[in-house]
């Protein structure tokens, strides 16, 4: 699609390879390393009875000097003076251990006899000693838990109403739960039915709008607020709350925004402690893989360290959610060797391999500096996938990614310790990158490194591999011409975002599922304002107007947040 951009990138054909070769100067923020760095190694645990797996780090010879890399030059393995290379610069032709060829990924992929060692090879581990074989270690302990959803218990007979009036409201409100109205709607009609309000439905129609407050697409501000708000006049009629439902409150008080701030977490550490002391339920593993996801995200490991301490010594089950996010807790950490050895645990933790997974990988390999790792993920993922497009990988929508890893959860439960149950599993969950990884390059490429050239290739790669073209697309694109348009010697030139904001008002024309949304226009107006001049401004506020649906007052806030931004920027 964006091959006018990069014309040199598409000789003969749009399809391109994210393993090609890269200059370093094309990464913008790399990361700073201190000068004297020691590799912390992996501690042996070789299971009893199974055969040590050699050291990856042997496979190749430059892998040596990068495993003990200080950035100086010193003796490395081989006992040579050489200048060793910062992991954020190692790319798979320099150095990323390959003890698996390509060709033989897709070979055996196909056959579908991928085993624990082929999934080890998605990622470049380096020099990790790993175990193969053997029984779980001690704290994969895997007891029953408590189910992860219950219904509202012991709740009283409702209420009679105590006119006409009241009733009708009441049968209105539980007309639009039943019929799952859109939820504002719904919520409205519940703020306006007599106090308490609780106390007026019955234990199915309360049970079900709680369900449905629940199920949200994104938490928000507004959803938190309406679902903690049916909490609080729960509590005033002394309706007891399930497990579920402080679990789902919990979520809903820390991650209410993208970023997770210090005030939130301590909602949400607020909430479980109400939950322990004053109702006396004891938080089980799905309560505890909350808080760690949270207290990750708001940069505070100490507390997530204390929290996995603490669910092994409830003995509660580390299981396919916790190991994610405790590689999603590396990346934070900065930590890429920690993101590695916490792939490697998850895999002989007999959890299932998923596109998720994979994309959390990718996410962290990114955020650690390291782009290159993260592409020779991205290009196994699709090697492995191969031959394997009989898999139905399509997930519409974030409820599809939740009941499919709710049921790789199960399966992977039904198959510890089966070996062939679990690789006939394995065999049949998909890796085809999704959109989601395509959004992690996206914007790693448009708001870190600044290639415009690799962008344009990934939305061509994007529509090879069969998914439309999603607003995300531009919306990091624009951000790339506001964040390095005004550099010199840019492919991010005026002439490159003209010509995106034809292609752009050309979709937004012909696809009903491009529309211009409130941040995509902001980014827009900010990248001409940067690339071309205030005086592009109205011509594309002339566009904007006779396509966009956001009315009047929006329009307003979008030019209040302009101009704030372009006092700040000057």
């Amino acid at each position: 699609m964006f091959n006018f951009l990069v014309p040199s990138l598409y000789p003969g054909s749009l399809r391109t390879s994210f393993n090609a070769p890269r200059t370093l100067s094309t990464v913008a923020r790399p990361i700073q390393h201190p000068q004297t760095r020691t590799r912390n190694k992996r501690p042996k645990s070789i299971a009893s009875n199974s055969p040590a797996r050699p050291l990856l780090k042997s496979a190749n010879p430059l892998a040596k000097r990068i495993a003990c890399r200080e950035n100086v030059t010193r003796a490395c393995c081989n006992g040579c003076q050489k200048p060793t290379l910062p992991r954020a610069y190692s790319t798979l032709s320099e150095g990323a251990p390959k003890s698996v060829p390509d060709n033989e990924i897709t070979e055996r992929s196909a056959a579908n006899t991928l085993d624990k060692e082929f999934y080890l090879d998605l990622v470049d581990l380096y020099d990790f000693e790993l175990p193969v074989g053997g029984e779980p270690r001690a704290d994969r302990a895997r007891p029953q838990s408590a189910s992860t959803f219950l219904t509202t218990v012991n709740i009283p007979e409702p209420a009679k109403p105590r006119d006409l009036a009241e009733g009708k409201m009441i049968q209105s409100f539980r007309d639009a739960v039943y019929q799952k109205l859109p939820i504002d709607h719904v919520y409205d009609l519940y703020k306006d039915l007599p106090q308490p309000r609780v106390s007026y439905l019955d234990p199915q129609c309360l049970d079900e709008f709680i369900r449905q407050l629940a199920h949200v697409q994104r938490k928000t501000v507004q959803s938190a607020g309406m679902y903690h708000s049916i909490i609080e006049d729960m509590k005033a009629a002394e309706i007891p709350l399930s497990l579920a439902q402080w679990n789902t409150a919990i979520a809903f008080a820390g991650r209410r925004e993208t970023i997770v701030t210090a005030a939130a977490l301590n909602d949400a550490l607020h909430i479980w402690r109400e939950m322990e002391t004053t109702s006396g339920i004891h938080g089980n593993d799905v309560t505890f893989n909350i808080l760690y996801d949270i207290a990750s995200r708001a940069q505070k490991f100490e507390l997530a360290d204390m929290v996995r301490a603490e669910m092994i010594k409830r003995s509660l089950p580390l299981d396919r959610y916790n190991l994610v996010s405790l590689i999603q807790n590396c990346g934070f950490r900065l930590d890429s060797d920690g993101v590695r050895k916490a792939y490697a645990d998850y895999v002989f933790s007999e959890e299932i391999v998923d596109t998720r997974v994979m994309n959390t990988v990718i996410a962290a390999l990114l955020r650690c500096g390291e782009p290159k790792a993260a592409e020779n993920t991205f290009g196994r993922m699709k090697r492995m996938h191969g031959n394997r497009t009989h898999l139905d990988e399509a997930r519409s929508s974030r409820f599809d990614s939740r009941m499919l890893g709710k049921a790789l959860r199960k399966a992977a439960s039904m198959s510890r310790g089966n070996s062939e149950l679990l690789a006939a599993y394995q065999a049949q969950t998909s890796l085809k990158p999704d959109l989601t990884t395509f959004r992690l390059f996206m914007s790693y490429y448009c708001r870190v490194s600044g290639d415009l050239t690799r962008a344009a290739a990934l939305v061509n790669d994007l529509n090879l591999t069969g998914y439309p073209l999603h607003g995300f697309v531009f919306l990091y694109l624009f951000k790339g011409f506001y964040i390095f348009g005004n550099r010199s010697y840019t492919e991010w030139t005026d002439v490159a975002l003209r010509t995106i904001w034809t292609e752009w008002l050309a979709i937004v024309d012909q696809e009903e599922t491009i529309r211009m949304d409130r941040w995509a226009i902001i980014w827009a107006l900010r990248a001409f304002s940067r690339v071309c001049g205030e005086r592009s401004i109205e011509p594309v506020w002339d566009d904007i107007r006779s396509r966009t649906s956001l009315n009047e007052n929006e329009l307003l806030d979008i030019d209040k947040i302009l101009q704030m931004n372009w006092e700040l920027d000057r």
